[in-house]
């Protein structure tokens, strides 16, 4: 939808798409489970789950969607092949093909990251650890494009597009870092791999985010 659309129309724009989505999954035997008012945000978002029954435990588990009605996004679209973890013991080789979907560009989806990590209502540990793991795998955040969509996406949430005031731990207050750090075992450390807990320290990652924001100019 349009940016300035009501909350009412963003309803009648999300209505449609559930229907499609819920007639696709019933083929693979899942259901749809939207119980507890999916719409939020004043309906810029919304987040659905996939019921289904675990082939490995007598349990049903869940797989969560979530539909964003904010913005369109800003650079091309690219395919991305899907990568998942049930590989072939001897060989790694993928058990099967998880097919290709629809991306944001690697520089708008940091330049997301950034914004998320900066204006986000409420801090996220997995706006930092996302941040911090493109720097630690060589990403360079000086670049130009990445810079400009972050400018950009700042200006569309009507925030401060001045850098200077995202160079130390990207314009958080320290009350909200330590709310932050209280949260990263319960929110954070259960999706990520046991290497990762080991190679996640929240200090480390502001030093290396708060280095790579000042070299921005």
């Amino acid at each position: 939808p349009q940016y300035e659309a009501t909350r009412g129309q963003r309803r009648k724009c999300i209505q449609p798409v559930k229907d499609k989505i819920e007639k696709y999954i019933e083929q693979f035997g899942m259901r749809l489970d939207d119980a507890g008012n999916p719409g939020r945000n004043e309906s810029k978002q919304y987040v659905f789950y996939f019921v289904y029954q675990s082939a490995l435990r007598k349990v049903e588990a869940k797989i969560k969607l979530e539909i964003g009605l904010r913005f369109n996004p800003l650079d091309t679209i690219k395919k991305r092949p899907v990568q998942h973890v049930f590989l072939h013991p001897f060989t790694g080789d993928p058990l099967f093909d998880g097919g290709q979907i629809n991306c944001l560009s690697l520089n708008e989806l940091i330049a997301e990251k950034l914004r998320a990590g900066a204006i986000r209502k409420i801090i996220a540990p997995r706006d930092f650890y996302d941040i911090d793991f493109v720097l630690r795998n060589k990403f360079d955040l000086t670049n130009k494009e990445v810079i400009t969509l972050f400018k950009k996406k700042l200006q569309e949430d009507d925030a401060d597009t001045d850098l200077g005031k995202y160079k130390k731990n990207l314009g958080r207050s320290d009350e909200e870092i330590k709310d932050m750090n209280s949260r990263i075992e319960t929110e954070l450390f259960d999706v990520l791999a046991p290497e990762e807990r080991k190679n996640f320290d929240l200090s480390t990652a502001l030093r290396r985010i708060n280095k790579a924001i000042e070299a921005i100019g």
